[in-house]
């Protein structure tokens, strides 16, 4: 969309990460109207990050990056509030635990996550931002292995194993490509 020109090695480490994500899923492919929900709402999901970074990589060039991520975090906001009224769903009645687990998910993938994708679109494509997304699941699954005793099967760690092979020849590729582009502008000088 940008004619930014990717490696054919980061386009390998691209294709084995999402290899690999798709052997981390594998375990809960099924056929019922739940999965396929769940399913249509990830690959929505995907869609709407892929459309913010793309949107992103162009704005943070014009505004500062905190300020993009304000902009996010109160349209979000307001969508799920209106979604919360037209679905009668409750805003404060809720135990005190969950108050903490809604406290940690602000908190965590907020700030940990979104702001800094959003700071990092200054400095990188975003297709390199969403790649390290692609660790998400990793992480995901190896937390809810040690935190919540889900068992992962063997497919699934390898899964793992072969994103983070991805990102790596990825992130290897695009290093390079760095490296080069400043050699160049250093040569041109």
């Amino acid at each position: 969309m940008y004619k930014e020109k990717t490696a054919l090695s980061a386009i390998l480490g691209l294709g084995i990460a999402i290899g690999g994500v798709v052997f981390i899923g594998w375990g809960d492919i099924g056929i019922s109207a739940d999965n396929l929900k769940g399913d249509l709402l990830s690959v929505g999901g995907t869609v709407a990050v892929a459309i913010h970074m793309l949107i992103g990589q162009k704005l943070v060039v014009r505004m500062p990056s905190y300020l993009y991520s304000l902009i996010v975090f109160l349209s979000a906001a307001g969508v799920f509030a209106v979604y919360n009224l037209f679905m009668g769903i409750s805003f404060f009645n809720y135990p005190a635990k969950e108050w903490g687990i809604f406290v940690l998910l602000a908190v965590v993938p907020t700030v940990f996550g979104h702001i800094l994708f959003n700071w990092l679109l200054q400095y990188v494509s975003a297709t390199t931002v969403s790649m390290n997304i692609l660790g998400e699941p990793v992480g995901a699954s190896i937390l809810a292995y040690l935190l919540l005793g889900e068992q992962l099967t063997t497919l699934q760690w390898a899964g793992g194993l072969l994103v983070m092979i991805g990102l790596a020849v990825y992130l290897y590729a695009g290093r390079r490509k760095t490296i080069r582009m400043a050699d160049a502008i250093q040569n041109a000088s």
